[in-house]
């Protein structure tokens, strides 16, 4: 997101301790923060917020006035860079730590999308488009839906990266320029993207639904009220007409 006085850039990681159990925080961190000095080298009036989140809530690591830290500055290494490091860092190892039972952290895998806030973040893509801001997806695990839809829809790029090796690379090489000049390079082809929506009575994906015309809630199957914002709905036609078929034979077998 870009303006007068400079861009802005918003990173979001994951920090899931479950998923990342198996797979290297350490080394995504490195390579985000390689991102993020990069984006504030470009221009001193660029800008730079982080956050992470887990199923438990949503943690700004980056900028927090009140704790930035200061660690032990290197020769030929940028003061501000070692502040931007080092707040981040240390504000991960207190957001990891605040979690004393990983267990409790499986009833929702914060990785994977949860077909259960399907509506939430289809509200976030679209206000985010209204605004003109595009929203980037790396994702290192299994495709995401969620964030195919939300980069299709804002103008961003969505690139699942299989080595976390190479990440760096991506983000760097895709992710560090702004999405104008992205169409004048070489990068990774869009993936197919699934735009079919997540039903709010049985969370399942549907090709063919009812949307709630208040809210755009869609069920797989007709409801009579909204789940969401309690709207009352007429009974289709096509089941009316239905039901007096129904009921005429009924009658005419009870006759005969």
């Amino acid at each position: 997101m870009g303006d007068r006085v400079g861009n802005l850039l918003v990173i979001v990681v994951d920090l899931h301790p479950v998923w990342w159990a198996n797979h290297s925080l350490t080394e995504v961190i490195q390579s985000s923060l390689i991102l993020a000095n990069a984006h504030l080298l470009q221009s001193p009036l660029n800008k730079l917020s982080v956050y992470g989140y887990m199923n438990t809530g949503v943690y700004k690591l980056y900028p927090d006035e009140e704790n930035l830290v200061v660690g032990e500055s290197t020769a030929g290494k940028f003061e501000g860079f070692d502040v931007v490091n080092t707040t981040i860092l240390m504000k991960i190892k207190d957001v990891m730590l605040e979690c004393d039972n990983p267990e409790e952290h499986r009833q929702l895998d914060g990785s994977p999308d949860s077909r259960s806030q399907y509506m939430a973040i289809m509200n976030s893509i679209f206000a985010a488009q209204k605004n003109k801001v595009s929203i980037d997806s790396c994702v290192l695990g299994e495709d995401s839906t969620f964030l195919q839809q939300a980069s299709e829809i804002t103008g961003g790029t969505y690139v699942r990266v299989g080595e976390h090796s190479k990440l760096t690379q991506y983000l760097l090489g895709v992710f560090l320029m702004g999405v104008e000049f992205r169409k004048s390079f070489h990068t990774p082809p869009a993936a197919k993207v699934d735009f079919r929506a997540a039903c709010q009575c049985h969370s399942k994906m549907t090709d063919v639904g009812y949307v709630c015309s208040v809210c755009m809630s869609v069920y797989c199957n007709f409801r009579p009220m909204c789940m969401t914002c309690n709207a009352h709905f007429k009974l289709p036609t096509a089941l009316l007409k239905g039901k007096k078929v129904t009921g005429k034979r009924k009658l005419e077998n009870g006759k005969s």
